[in-house]
């Protein structure tokens, strides 16, 4: 439902993962799938000519918000959560290292199921294939064993070898470390300079913000040694090196390329405008046959129910080392201060 958003298809995995993930039982999203009518809506916003909809009963109003703040939950708790954003930087991180690499290759396999490695190409030549088909055939061998794929590559390439070591850190749930996050406010109600201020960092680059933070001077920094080095340089310590570093040489220097940074936007489905406004409802009072119209429900007579913000902002830093986190903390909060931002969570590096 381009529209509203609010689908079949959303309905049926929000009740599965609401379940599956938190452990909560919710009967919101199987209510909409058997209240739901095709209805004619002759005042539909967009839609000069009115349009045919799918559409709810009037006493569901209220439920349609409830419907749309479980998809905010799951995407906050569940979807953009700081381990599975964590998990998806490692993976960029093995795909980004290994694709653009002329070691690394893709088979198609033969009518049997068995890897053909005559077939072997890269990324960049099955990209100047000139036969879609073929194409698109190689591509579909990138299935989920594409990490485990890389990881079996032999090459002594570097990028190859950091690859192959983060994978390693993947399956041993050694993760890149969350460090704090910081939302952005509404900029109702501030001043200018904080306006401005909180504008341009909307509309900045994940690696922009990540290069400022890594800029921000601290006392006393300067005596740190570094323990570890980025992925892009030479292959990863080992986790155990990790601890022992950590314990011996205190914090670690962070290196370009050390911090990650997530900017993330999450919302009701609709971004900062009240989804449900989107939805067409029709009245209990509907003929039992005949064409069933429906049209837009008055906020006012729902609104009780409506959420603080219909979206929230925020920046989240990650580092890829333990060892890094009361540095990267300490330069994330400096950050936040010079840009009128509060980090949202208290560091336990006090």
């Amino acid at each position: 439902n381009v529209d509203s958003g609010l689908d079949v298809d959303k309905c049926d995995y929000f009740k599965r993962d609401k379940k599956s993930a938190l452990g909560e039982e919710t009967k919101v999203p199987l209510r909409f799938v058997e209240e739901a009518r095709i209805c004619w809506c002759p005042t539909f916003e967009g839609y000069e000519n009115g349009k045919w909809a799918i559409c709810w009963p009037q006493k569901m109003a209220s439920e349609a918000v409830e419907f749309f703040r479980i998809r905010y939950d799951m995407h906050f708790k569940v979807y953009t959560h700081r381990k599975v954003k964590s998990t998806e930087f490692m993976g960029q991180e093995i795909l980004r290292l290994a694709c653009d690499n002329p070691n690394f290759k893709i088979y198609v396999s033969d009518p049997q199921g068995a890897l053909d490695f005559a077939t072997g190409k890269t990324i960049d030549e099955i990209m100047l294939l000139d036969d879609p088909a073929l194409q698109a055939k190689y591509f579909m061998a990138l299935d989920d064993g594409i990490l485990s794929s890389i990881a079996k590559t032999p090459s002594n390439d570097p990028r190859l070898m950091n690859a192959r070591q983060i994978y390693q850190d993947l399956n041993q749930w050694n993760r890149y470390k969350f460090v704090e996050l910081a939302f952005l406010p509404d900029v109702d109600g501030v001043d200018e300079s904080s306006k401005r201020k909180i504008d341009t960092i909307r509309r900045k680059a994940p690696n922009e913000i990540a290069q400022e933070v890594l800029e921000q001077d601290l006392d006393g920094c300067s005596g740190q040694t570094a323990s570890f080095q980025s992925a892009s340089n030479t292959p990863l310590k080992s986790s155990g090196s990790d601890i022992d570093l950590s314990k011996q040489a205190g914090h670690a220097k962070l290196l370009p390329g050390d911090l990650l940074v997530d900017c993330q936007k999450v919302h009701h489905g609709k971004k900062q405008d009240n989804p449900v406004k989107k939805i067409q409802f029709f009245h209990k009072t509907a003929p039992a046959r005949g064409i069933w119209r429906a049209e837009q429900v008055d906020e006012e007579s729902y609104n009780f129910n409506f959420p603080r913000h219909w979206m929230k902002q925020c920046i989240r830093i990650y580092c890829r080392h333990s060892a890094q986190i009361p540095v990267a903390a300490k330069k994330f909060r400096k950050w936040c201060e010079t840009n009128c931002l509060t980090p949202a969570l208290p560091s336990s590096q006090d």
